[in-house]
């Protein structure tokens, strides 16, 4: 059963790699991880920018023009402003954009923020090792 864990690892990290290199995406450090990849887990969170996926609700607002609001929120972050984010984020609305309301500019924001963190192997991890301890599996 180990040694079947271990092959699907590494047909798994070959698979990914054959891919990437055929993409011209594989870098060395990405390389270096892919190597490093102790869990199959690891192999897909690196594999995972990289997928062919439908357009999401992040790649709608980042065409809407909304990237530079997002920035400047994860840039602020929890630090106190004297500015409202609604302040902020009604220069964001344009009509021709499909943007007609601040609440539209900082959900779309708030969604470009979410699939960087999303996409975060950092994140992934420290998600992975909070909950870990705390998991449990049951059948009947």
């Amino acid at each position: 059963r180990g040694l079947q864990r271990v092959d699907a690892l590494e047909a798994r990290r070959i698979r990914v790699a054959l891919a990437l290199h055929r993409r011209e995406a594989l870098t060395d450090p990405l390389r270096a991880a892919l190597l490093q990849a102790a869990v199959l887990e690891e192999i897909e969170d690196l594999w995972a920018p990289f997928k062919s996926k439908k357009q999401t609700r992040a790649q709608l607002a980042r065409e809407r023009g909304l990237g530079p609001l997002a920035k400047l929120i994860e840039q602020v972050g929890g630090k106190s402003s004297w500015t409202a984010p609604e302040a902020v984020a009604a220069s964001s609305v344009d009509e021709a954009k499909g943007i007609v309301s601040v609440r539209e500019a900082l959900a779309g924001a708030r969604d470009i923020l979410a699939e960087k963190y999303a996409q975060s192997n950092d994140v992934k991890q420290r998600a992975r090792d909070m909950l870990e301890p705390h998991a449990s599996l049951s059948s009947r």
